[in-house]
């Protein structure tokens, strides 16, 4: 159950740029996933992926293969009978690792464009196909500002074109919880898409995975530390299980975005910055101490406390919880979300700022054997409080 959590990042690395010296790396940052070197088999060298995989295994990292010859910008540039030809011989190169967990199939096709979207259904199709004892990974544009439709009607397009397709994961990224401006909207947007994007996952039966930011670029701050526990445990305790961190190499891009900031510096011979430990001591808590809890349970409901964002409901004590409120910092948002199995329930509380800390006060009902508590919670601070069902009733 431990391996429910899942914790990877993007990679836009060439394959022979980097190599496996850098998989004790990944491993350092606290990722159990990882996103290959891009492998271009008319560019590339097919034994420093092996290499890297092998890397991967020996450390226990599972490894979404990033293969040109699987992407769907592939088989709309060379057609389906060349896609497929390519899928194969991916699948011949790759696939039988025991590193591989699956291979990419493309990121963002466009809501708006029924060819796109078909092209990312039919990769998703063919993938598996090829592969099916592998797990195929897409990646979804989000709900952003200006759309005249609602977030479940967006996501509609996604199910129409998709569903069909059976993906086992169901992700997307958005990075507004990061902006410099208007950060009162964009945080009400980034809960927005967690809570319709979950809702599309359950529709149709695929675990729910975002992308989160650890670059700064465009109108986007470099995260700080308590940035990225916040998106972490923001996300599990709406009931994500993947997390992609968008990325890891500070490298080619288009310097008038102003990427800058992310864990590791290619321009400066793979540097780490300061977000490189930022990011390991998240990771590495999360996987270790909350993520083994919140593997016992199924996710039923987020709740939000004193700011209610994008649109969930607020929480009222119940299920054990006679009453919470909080002690130092009163007008700070909370979530508390709760998850159960057949023999618990747990409630997750999470302090829902950025840049403050919190105390709260939980007094339980008697049954549950708890009294008071009263802990503290540093910004985007987790907490889980287990309660047995045996007298509920």
């Amino acid at each position: 159950m431990q391996n429910l959590y899942k914790i990877g990042f993007w990679n836009y690395t060439h394959a022979g740029v980097r190599g496996e010296e850098d998989v004790a790396l990944w491993k350092e940052l606290g990722f159990n996933l990882a996103m290959s070197f891009v492998y271009d088999p008319s560019a590339c060298d097919k034994a420093v992926m092996l290499r890297t995989l092998d890397a991967c295994e020996r450390e226990g990292l599972r490894v979404i293969v990033y293969d040109k010859r699987t992407d769907y910008h592939t088989l709309l540039a060379r057609g389906e009978e060349a896609f497929r030809a390519g899928v194969k011989e991916a699948v011949r190169d790759f696939g039988a690792h025991k590193a591989v967990f699956g291979f990419f199939t493309g990121d963002e096709p466009a809501a708006e464009s029924k060819e796109e979207l078909n092209a990312a259904a039919y990769a998703l199709k063919a993938v598996k196909a090829a592969a099916p004892h592998l797990t195929p990974y897409g990646n979804l544009f989000p709900y952003c500002e200006g759309l005249n439709v609602s977030a479940d009607e967006y996501c509609e397009n996604w199910y129409k074109a998709l569903h069909a397709a059976c993906p086992a994961i169901v992700s997307y990224d958005y990075y507004g919880q990061c902006c410099y401006f208007d950060t009162e909207f964009y945080r009400d947007l980034y809960f927005t898409n967690l809570g319709a994007y979950k809702r599309l996952a359950g529709r149709m039966g695929a675990e729910a995975w975002t992308c989160l930011l650890c670059v700064g670029h465009g109108s986007l701050r470099v995260p700080t530390q308590d940035d990225i526990r916040w998106q972490l445990n923001t996300a599990a305790a709406h009931g994500y299980t993947g997390f992609m961190w968008f990325y890891l190499y500070e490298n080619e891009f288009d310097p008038w975005w102003g990427y800058r900031g992310s864990p590791i510096n290619v321009w400066l011979g793979g540097k780490k910055t300061a977000l490189y430990d930022a990011l390991a001591y998240e990771n590495n808590v999360f996987l270790r101490h909350f993520a083994p809890v919140l593997a016992k349970y199924r996710f039923v409901k987020a709740m939000h406390f004193n700011t209610c964002y994008g649109g969930f409901e607020p929480f009222c004590p119940y299920g054990g919880i006679q009453s919470l409120e909080i002690w130092i910092n009163e007008g700070c948002p909370l979530i508390v979300s709760e998850f159960e199995n057949e023999k618990e329930r747990a409630f997750v509380v999470v302090n829902n700022s950025q840049t403050q800390p919190v105390r709260i006060r939980l007094r339980f009902e008697e049954w549950t054997g708890r009294g008071e508590e009263t802990p503290w919670l540093i910004p985007g601070g987790m907490q889980i409080f287990e309660i047995p069902k045996e007298k509920l009733g």
